[in-house]
């Protein structure tokens, strides 16, 4: 499914972020490898980024990990860092930037699981003024693993269930005003993770936001995409498609819902089952993966 020209009411963006004292620059200063946020060693202030900070992430290609939540004045994820901002697997941890934050072409900001108790929990990334995702936000197989989650397919029997039916059958699950679930595992293939971006002012993308879940023998379900701002605007994509199936089937897709009052976005929006990769087609409806829900909230 593929959506254009969204006007969308504003559901809901409230953020209350103090920065205390003067902002100061906070350069990522490790090149490769892999690094944690919490390493004072990896900052050119030699200090740990707080409220106050405006963050910048210039050259290198490292992996950097987030291990609790993050509040800082700005981020600037520029397009001459090729490397990872992510978040440790299973851990609670979000990111609040008061105000601005950019995610320029070839960054990549990595959205795990928080948690995998009842539909499963996300991340959530709050900015109190405006976002430009012109690279990459990503959730993509990062759900519930194989077999795992309220729609899982088990025991070889089919692609798991999200915002549709995947081939097992299972009944949806989730919110469609409000998702935040994570996709369901297939018998072989992870789902689709979760992403919450809520931002005060504008939201530009001409990047990617996608919560896709892996090609498999029996697929996983796409994850969720809830989107909340002011202004929406942009050429970018949002997709949250199952898995396409090798073997007994393909997975559902999962849900994704934007929120905004006023929206001059024309990007491409798609939440639909797998197919099997071979011809692009899907076989029959018994191995389909059903296609799952995208809303919107028009003025």
């Amino acid at each position: 499914m593929k959506t254009t020209g969204w006007k969308i009411r504003l559901a809901a963006a409230v953020l209350a972020l103090g920065a205390a004292g003067a902002a100061q620059a906070a350069t990522w200063t490790l090149g490769s490898g892999t690094g944690y946020w919490t390493n004072s060693a990896n900052w050119s202030t030699a200090a740990v980024p707080g409220p106050a900070d405006d963050v910048l992430f210039t050259n290198g290609t490292a992996t950097v990990t987030l291990t609790a939540d993050v509040t800082i004045n700005s981020l600037n994820i520029t397009n001459t860092f090729t490397g990872t901002l992510t978040f440790s697997t299973g851990v609670s941890a979000g990111l609040y930037v008061a105000n601005d934050l950019y995610v320029k072409t070839n960054a990549t900001l990595q959205c795990t699981y928080s948690s995998t108790n009842g539909n499963g929990t996300g991340r959530v990334i709050t900015v109190g003024g405006n976002a430009v995702v012109n690279g990459t936000i990503t959730a993509d197989s990062l759900g519930f693993p194989d077999a795992q989650g309220p729609g899982a397919g088990a025991n070889n029997a089919g692609g798991a269930s999200h915002g549709g039916r995947g081939s097992r059958n299972v009944a949806p699950y989730g919110s469609l005003t409000q998702p935040t679930s994570l996709g369901s595992g297939g018998n072989s293939s992870a789902g689709g993770g979760a992403v919450m971006l809520v931002v005060s002012n504008s939201l530009t993308l001409n990047g990617s936001i996608s919560a896709r879940a892996a090609a498999g023998h029996d697929a996983g379900s796409g994850g969720s995409i809830w989107l909340i701002a002011s202004n929406f605007a942009g050429v970018g994509s949002l997709n949250a498609d199952g898995g396409n199936w090798s073997g007994t089937g393909s997975g559902a897709g999962g849900r994704i819902a934007v929120a905004v009052t006023n929206s001059t976005f024309s990007g491409s929006v798609t939440a639909a089952g797998g197919m099997k990769p071979a011809d692009g087609s899907i076989a029959s409806p018994a191995r389909c993966g059903g296609r799952a829900t995208c809303r919107r909230q028009e003025t």
